[in-house]
């Protein structure tokens, strides 16, 4: 019996995905469209009726002339510009609700591949939301949510009744880590196929970790907020929606997960959609801010 959307969606792909693997060409752009096609289909009845969005495939920009890779799947809102003879898009940063990097199959390649991808996006959007950009200033956007993420995690306010308050270094990081995780993309790796077990997930996840140790461009807010692989997920604790306390200062960002991965995909989605409720009802503003910290 169907209870949720997530049963509903969990039965398309249960009842469509043999159907896609039984399919004899191997021609891999093939394959690749076929399954990017099953996850746009997915999507499309995951979206809500009256909010405008759409499920499109192309490229992000920054309205400064750069480009991320080519996207699997975006879901949108606003107007893009249609490639000619193609039926691919490119849509501004902002406008682009989330991402989603399709893969057959993912295990330690095809995750490494899919990261890579997916942070030529928050290149773009670590770029956009921190510039000086006149068109950034946005009336309509409430701090509100990271504010009440980081108290929180850390049993500390960002301000008082005298302004903001003084925090140490870390913890001013970890405020504007969440301030960016506020307004960027949600971006998803999703593996129709994986590994399988949890603890291998974990462990391939690690692996990239330690080679990439040090290295610009693997801080906590360049991490896809979901990693599908199969009936396993990793996901990030950036309080939109699931957060963790910090362990002895420390900030655990990531988890894993043996929970329908349908269900936390549509979690990130409700969240979006709750804190575009809280934009519309929060008098507290916030046009742009700096960062030049670690993360």
């Amino acid at each position: 019996m169907i209870r949720t959307v997530a049963d509903l969606l969990s039965g398309i792909l249960r009842d469509e995905l043999p159907k896609l693997d039984n399919v004899p060409v191997k021609h891999a752009p093939t394959i690749g469209d076929m399954y990017e096609g099953l996850s746009s289909e997915i999507l499309n009845r995951a979206l809500p009726d009256g909010l405008g969005l759409r499920v499109v495939s192309g490229f992000a920009r920054d309205g400064r002339g750069c480009l991320s890779g080519q996207l699997d799947c975006m879901v949108v809102r606003g107007e893009g510009e249609k490639l000619p003879y193609t039926d691919s898009y490119v849509w501004h940063v902002k406008d682009i609700i989330a991402v989603i990097e399709v893969k057959k199959n993912l295990h330690s390649a095809e995750l490494r591949d899919a990261f890579a991808q997916l942070k030529t996006v928050s290149a773009i959007e670590h770029s956009y939301y921190q510039s000086e950009d006149e068109e950034l200033d946005d009336p309509d956007r409430s701090m509100a949510p990271s504010a009440r993420t980081f108290s929180e995690m850390t049993g500390r306010i960002v301000r008082d009744v005298e302004g903001p308050a003084a925090l140490p270094y870390e913890e001013e990081a970890i405020y504007h880590a969440l301030l960016l995780e506020q307004v960027s993309a949600i971006r998803v790796i999703l593996g129709m196929h994986g590994f399988k077990s949890e603890r291998a997930f974990r462990s391939s996840m690690v692996d990239y970790l330690e080679q990439n140790i040090g290295k610009k461009g693997f801080g906590p807010t360049d991490f896809p907020q979901l990693i599908i692989s199969g009936s396993y997920s990793l996901v990030k604790a950036n309080g939109r929606p699931f957060m963790a306390p910090l362990v002895n200062g420390w900030w655990p960002f990531y988890f894993s997960t043996p929970e329908n991965p349908l269900r936390l995909l549509l979690e990130f989605g409700r969240d979006w959609m709750k804190c575009m409720d809280l934009v519309v009802n929060c008098g507290e503003k916030i046009l742009r801010w700096r960062w030049e910290g670690p993360y």
